[in-house]
């Protein structure tokens, strides 16, 4: 981490960029279609749209986002817990990508902030979620990966760069919280304001599906301006920080305000690296 007036300095710089780049980027549509027409529902989720945020009576019509050729349904859980399942097709009906966004339930409408780089997901009692641009998959001749549970990394576990005994992963850690980072034998080692967070529980290995991984070099000093698209995101820290998956200094981490942050001794070069493709 940096000092808090480096810190701030940076942020508004990366702000001030994302602004700029903003209106370069092709924003995701948002369609309205009848609710009937999804596609098959992953397992424990349900199609639950309704009219306004105040009822829930059915609407026959839903939402859906429409980006880079997949199409994104916001589902609600059989349950009923206050989340989204936000789930991903290509064309054929395939399911993409699969994430849970906690904080809202039963959409209503979609709207996409160009700023922000975001379309928020809202709901019952006007709840919402933000899902970020970069996260929504897109149809592409990239590689695919998957995250995997076993013991001991498979033999297509993706690895640092320029470390091959290092692979990726994430599991349950300190506060109860997802981290990813690196796997040394007996722990994912992930970081957190220069603090090892050691995940041991629920541990996943980020597998190859296809393609080969693309690592995408960043600048010498630990910087990435800007990040580039469809980054791999392992999914958000306890206290709301998405973890895009990024090597430097050998050891595998998560971008923190534009750098790399990672916990280890050092085992590669000191350029930095962030993963891209698709998570299905």
């Amino acid at each position: 981490m940096t000092t808090l007036t480096a810190y701030a300095f940076k942020t508004a710089f990366v702000i001030a960029l994302g602004a700029a780049s903003a209106a370069l980027a092709q924003a995701p549509q948002i369609a309205t279609v009848p609710a009937n027409s999804n596609p098959p529902v992953p397992a424990g989720l349900k199609v639950t749209c309704t009219p306004n945020p105040n009822t829930g009576a059915p609407s026959p019509t839903c939402p859906i986002i429409q980006y880079n050729g997949v199409t994104t349904w916001a589902y609600s859980f059989i349950d009923n817990r206050v989340s989204y399942g936000i789930v991903s097709y290509d064309a054929g009906g395939n399911v993409l990508r699969n994430v849970e966004y906690p904080g809202a339930r039963y959409v209503y409408k979609m709207t996409v902030d160009p700023n922000a780089q975001t379309v928020s997901v809202w709901g019952q009692s006007n709840a919402k979620v933000d899902v970020a641009w970069r996260d929504l998959p897109g149809v592409s001749t990239g590689p695919v990966y998957t995250w995997t549970s076993t013991a001991t990394p498979p033999a297509n576990v993706v690895r640092s760069p320029t470390a091959p005994q290092v692979p990726v992963c994430r599991g349950i850690g300190p506060y109860n919280g997802l981290w990813a980072g690196w796997w040394d034998g007996s722990a994912c080692n992930g970081s957190y304001g220069g603090n090892r967070m050691a995940a041991t529980q629920n541990v996943q290995f980020l597998t190859l599906v296809s393609g080969s991984p693309n690592w995408v070099a960043g600048r010498a000093g630990n910087q990435f301006n800007p990040l580039p698209p469809n980054t791999i995101n392992a999914g958000k820290t306890y206290s709301g920080y998405d973890q895009l998956v990024c090597a430097y200094m050998g050891l595998a981490g998560w971008i923190y305000s534009n750098t790399c942050e990672v916990n280890g001794s050092v085992q590669g070069a000191n350029i930095p690296y962030v993963l891209t493709g698709t998570v299905r």
